[in-house]
């Protein structure tokens, strides 16, 4: 049943067998990925080395040497969690579905059908690494542990600057104290890194309610300072010109108190992602079964999280 009615999908192995980059660009889509600090390499442990030094300036009129500062170096134990997606698609359905489609006439359904279904996993898988990253108790792959994400990874953390008062994550954030809970949580600034350019990670639904709480107190014609690319989702906050607010779906998670989890840190590189990336196991193969005279899917990767200095991260938790 591989070919009926010219519906051929026996070569659609020889596609991805050509594009070994697939899993790459699958595990480096979407935002958190963009915004975080990513080590790809990690098998499933490695410890990375941070320098935390201190400098001071002398008077140099007379020459001499005398030591000053001070220098340390730690080490972070960083962690990945292999994953996988095991899929069949079977013959029958994608034919129905695949035949209607406007297919360039003349081609191979595999040289066309290996892109889409490429490109539609991609996204899904992009879409739960976002989960997977910021998750905190609630999500683990099919019969595995609980992933440790951002949020889970910062409450192990006991140096995090903590913004808890009256609208901690417990609290019921409404536009009436939501600027209040932002504010208060950018007053927790560590001075050592007030200059630097912030983030603040919150749901979608936190992000709504943020900026509509603005318009209420400052009317319909403030002006949102539009920050990067996806400006739609991220705006500089009034009054902090180096602050942004960036709508995170990772935080946005069904089935988990989320929604009121808000994570304020400084820069790209203190909070990191882990992956691999550099080996032949993890994958993208997309490929006809005889078998099962279908399509099997076989995708695996390897993910985890990591905080370089806690002591510049706010959270409300």
């Amino acid at each position: 049943m591989a070919i009926s009615n010219g519906f051929d999908i026996t070569g659609i192995s020889v596609w991805t067998k050509e594009d070994p980059e697939l899993i790459k660009a699958a595990v480096a889509k979407g935002k958190t990925m963009d915004r975080c600090f990513v080590l790809p390499g990690v098998k499933y442990h490695e410890k990375i080395g941070v320098l935390d030094n201190s400098i001071v300036v002398q008077d140099n009129s007379n020459g001499g040497w005398s030591a000053t500062g001070s220098v340390a170096i730690n080490q972070i134990d960083v962690y990945t969690t292999p994953l996988c997606i095991l899929d069949e698609l079977y013959y029958q359905p994608l034919q129905s579905y695949f035949v209607a489609q406007n297919f360039d006439a003349g081609s191979a359904y595999s040289e066309q059908l290996g892109p889409i279904l490429a490109e539609s996993y991609s996204d899904k898988l992009s879409k739960e690494n976002e989960e997977y990253l910021w998750s905190n108790m609630n999500k683990k792959p099919l019969n595995g542990a609980t992933f440790s994400g951002f949020i889970k990874t910062l409450k192990a953390e006991t140096t995090r600057v903590k913004s808890v008062g009256t609208y901690g994550y417990t609290a019921s954030y409404t536009t009436s104290n939501i600027i209040a809970a932002v504010d208060a949580m950018c007053d927790k600034l560590p001075d050592a890194v007030m200059t630097e350019p912030q983030e603040l990670s919150l749901s979608p639904k936190l992000f709504r309610m943020l900026t509509s709480a603005y318009r209420t107190a400052y009317g319909n014609n403030i002006m949102f300072g539009k920050a990067g690319e996806n400006g739609d989702f991220e705006i500089y906050l009034p009054g902090y010109s180096n602050i942004k607010a960036v709508a995170t779906t990772g935080l946005g998670q069904s089935g988990l108190d989320s929604d009121q989890y808000m994570v304020l840190t400084n820069h790209k590189k203190n909070m990191g992602i882990a992956t691999d990336l550099l080996n032949e196991q993890e994958r993208m193969d997309i490929w006809y079964s005889k078998e099962i005279r279908g399509v099997k899917v076989d995708i695996e990767w390897k993910l985890g999280t990591f905080i370089k200095f806690p002591t510049e991260v706010v959270c409300n938790f």
